[in-house]
């Protein structure tokens, strides 16, 4: 039985009949998109439970909304064709159908990239540290926003028979000026991309720049990293830089560094004798591997002295400054007592009688 039979049969007018079935029409449509939003979360929540993906979770009730709203449209164009309208009125009916579905799907994609992009800022905050997805969220936000729902509107501008070639070029011509008078800004934020996704460093590594600078890196940003100097100071670094020059990164594999320094010794001295005071000296300092063992050579020879290379390896290269300056100040006391660095009473005389 058709629902016009069963009208006549409850004594509705012809006249209302059109209008009773649109309204039924609507509300049936209301009720299914609940049921449908009601089931979707129910299910999905399961499985996404079963899966232990929040990612699954979060798409899912971003979609459920839509889905209700998707039906009560479908709904309101059966009931427009119910109600048999003029074609005029009936296509102007359809044509605002047609563009809130555009753009509903819009806002479902929307939905889902705002849920990957929070995703991966989460995943990669909490495995480096870094707040660098979380500084691009709002920048991508709005670049995602503006991507869908102007192709979302170029898509209804052509249903409705409006030329969007002139529109197309306008954004493109448009989207150029901006990129070249944001260049260097641009720049930084991809070269800030790029060193998310290679990890050259980390937040809390020492690392060394190209200009020889050393520091410890606070903060890498949008724009441009925070490096913590060995003075104490802030250096502000822009990311162009990072990726386009020689970086060495002092922790990493692990904290341990190599440490040489020269010290110079006049000749006539014991050879043998300064090779083990150099290579004894580090073991006496705090935080000196022992593996590998400090190692002393004979670097170069001049007129005045013998120049030795003394090297030894620390435990944390940020103490780098201090373990130098405690292996130097011990070479100093040690060599004053040795009196390595002090004319032999027997030199002395003889240049005295010269």
């Amino acid at each position: 039985m058709s629902i016009y039979s069963f009208l006549t049969e409850l004594g509705i007018p012809a006249i209302w009949q059109d209008a009773i079935a649109a309204l039924l029409i609507l509300a049936i449509a209301w009720v299914v998109g609940r049921i449908l939003s009601w089931v979707l979360g129910k299910v999905g929540h399961y499985f996404a439970q079963k899966a232990k993906s929040e990612l699954g979770d979060q798409v899912i009730l971003s979609l459920r909304s839509p889905l209700s709203f998707l039906c009560l449209l479908v709904g309101v164009y059966l009931a427009a064709d119910e109600l048999s309208l003029p074609s005029r009125l009936f296509r102007g009916v359809e044509g605002i159908i047609y563009a809130l579905g555009v753009f509903l799907g819009a806002l479902v994609l929307k939905r889902i990239f705002d849920a990957f992009i929070g995703r991966i800022a989460g995943q990669v905050a909490k495995k480096t540290g870094s707040r660098l997805y979380a500084e691009f969220s709002p920048l991508l936000d709005k670049v995602a926003t503006f991507f869908i729902f102007g192709i979302a509107l170029i898509i209804v501008l052509a249903r409705f028979g409006y030329s969007v070639t002139s529109l197309v070029a306008a954004l493109g011509a448009g989207s150029l000026a901006i990129a070249l008078a944001a260049k260097d800004t641009l720049g930084n934020m991809i070269s800030g991309f790029i060193i998310m996704t290679d990890r050259p460093f980390l937040p809390g590594d020492r690392i060394q720049l190209a200009s020889k600078e050393e520091g410890e890196v606070l903060e890498i940003g949008l724009r441009s990293t925070k490096v913590k100097t060995l003075e104490g100071s802030l250096m502000v670094v822009p990311n162009t830089q990072l990726v386009d020059s020689r970086i060495i990164n002092q922790s990493y594999p692990d904290a341990r560094m190599s440490c040489a320094i020269r010290v110079p010794v006049p000749f006539g001295k014991d050879v043998a004798l300064v090779t083990k005071i150099l290579e004894e000296i580090p073991k006496e300092v705090a935080d000196v591997l022992d593996d590998p063992l400090p190692r002393a050579f004979i670097e170069e020879l001049n007129r005045e002295s013998c120049e030795f290379l003394l090297t030894f390896w620390i435990r944390d290269s940020r103490r780098k400054r201090e373990m130098v300056d405690q292996v130097y100040r011990r070479i100093w006391e040690r060599f004053q007592r040795e009196s390595i660095w002090s004319e032999n009473k027997s030199e002395v005389k003889g240049k005295k009688k010269t």
